[in-house]
């Protein structure tokens, strides 16, 4: 088993290629290469050369062959898992032969050995199994018999979260269904309102459409599972910021100055900051010598109103422009920045 003192690194040097699996598997790390390059160790692969299979010189026109390798040994658990992720690497760097010869001895009879009279690992009609059907259907571009395996799935079972995820993919992997994958995309996050991959998913959605409020509101969501993450901050005051406005832009402030609380290096929070800053002083102007004289809410003017809020405004623009003097001192870039903060002083 992994020990405390082991890292990837240690493991890839002792060649121990099971551990290498389990660490990825442990960590949930997008490492495929690595998986199917220690995983096809791991289970002794063999590629048929001899295979005349005429897809365009393609290294992985040949037939796979899993003979078992090092992984002989493994119960019956360990190797479906090491199996299925292999399975799912190979799909995602394209290899697809490599797909089908895990898919094949997961529900190969004698999975054990050559002449083992085991039984295969899953059934084919197992949800597991058809899970990783229903990838590799999709990797080989054969959406309309994946997208019905994933209804068929969640007809079995509605709550089947890796489905429903599945035929937004589906929808979103085409061109012309661009307001289909919204639409399910949105329905999916009516069902299952604590997936902050999916917020996230859908904030990369609305900023493509420049719903800059809308792309807010689902940071807001991503935040909420992981509220000490400075970069998703970031992208949050941006949000707030190019959507504009009074309250927007104070919102931005906020979240840009956590940003910068939970990492002091994080610079383009810093730079957003000063810009948010800026933005903000130039709504109060607007508002300031507006047409109905800019009276706020409380029947006071706009300026009186936001007096303190103006003030912390200003100070936030020193402070960035502090920040990033010290950061490009002695630097080629110190002449722009000297230019951006210039134009940054005329709002102070």
């Amino acid at each position: 088993m992994i020990g405390p003192e082991d890292d990837l690194s240690t493991l890839i040097d002792r060649h121990d290629h099971l551990n290498i699996l389990r660490y990825i598997r442990a960590h949930k790390l997008r490492e495929s290469q690595l998986v199917v390059a220690h995983g096809s160790k791991l289970f002794g692969i063999v590629y048929d050369e001899n295979d005349n299979v005429d897809d365009d010189d393609n290294e992985n026109a040949v037939v796979v062959n899993i003979t078992g390798g090092g992984a002989k040994s493994l119960g019956h658990a360990e190797r479906l898992a090491a199996l299925e992720q292999l399975c799912v690497a190979s799909l995602d760097v394209g290899n697809i032969r490599l797909a089908e010869g895990c898919l094949a001895a997961i529900t190969a009879a004698g999975a054990g050995g050559a002449n083992s009279n085991s039984a295969p690992l899953v059934t084919k009609s197992s949800t597991r199994y058809r899970k990783l059907v229903g990838l590799y259907l999709e990797a080989t571009g054969d959406y309309e018999n994946a997208s019905s395996l994933y209804r068929q799935l969640l007809a079995e079972n509605p709550s089947n979260s890796h489905a429903a995820k599945r035929q937004y993919c589906i929808l979103a992997a085409q061109p012309n269904k661009q307001v289909e994958a919204m639409a399910c995309l949105n329905e999916y996050l009516m069902n299952h309102p604590g997936d902050a991959a999916a917020w996230y998913q859908m904030y990369q959605v609305r900023l493509s459409v420049c719903d800059y409020e809308g792309a807010a509101y689902c940071l807001e969501e991503v935040i909420l599972a992981c509220p000490l993450d400075s970069n998703v901050h970031t992208l949050c005051g941006e949000a707030y910021a190019t959507a504009g406005g009074l309250a927007s832009t104070k919102l931005a402030r906020k979240h840009l100055a956590l940003a910068i609380q939970l990492n002091a290096n994080n610079l383009r929070a810093w730079y957003a900051l000063l810009s948010a800053s800026e933005s903000y002083l130039e709504e109060v102007q607007k508002l300031t010598t507006s047409t109905s004289g800019g009276v706020g809410k409380n029947g006071k003017r706009v300026a009186e109103e936001e007096e303190e809020s103006i003030e912390v405004a200003k100070e936030l623009i020193k402070l960035a422009g502090e920040k990033l003097v010290q950061v490009y001192k002695g630097k080629k870039m110190m002449g722009i920045v000297e230019r951006i903060l210039k134009e940054s002083s005329e709002s102070l």
